[in-house]
């Protein structure tokens, strides 16, 4: 999403707001998805986890792709 809306941006294509908002809000998924000491506190192993992002509240596992396209979303984000 936010390499979508930085060509949309460079290019100056309209519709760009769009994305901009689309990257917002996957944004808040992903940190709302990613453990944190407030809630691992149910699992075995809490220090493990945090950090990782995990898919939704019914699937908590965490898998590297997930990580991977979290941390890049993070990175797309700063700029």
């Amino acid at each position: 999403m936010v390499e979508v809306y930085k060509f949309y941006r460079e290019h100056d294509v309209e519709g760009a707001d769009r994305f901009k908002e689309a990257a917002v809000r996957v944004t808040w998924w992903i940190i709302q998805n990613t453990y944190s000491e407030e809630n691992t506190f149910f699992l075995k192993e809490p220090p493990k986890a945090i950090g990782g992002s995990f898919w939704n509240y019914e699937n908590r596992y965490v898998r590297t792709d997930s990580v991977c396209h979290a941390v890049n979303a993070y990175v797309g984000i700063i700029n």
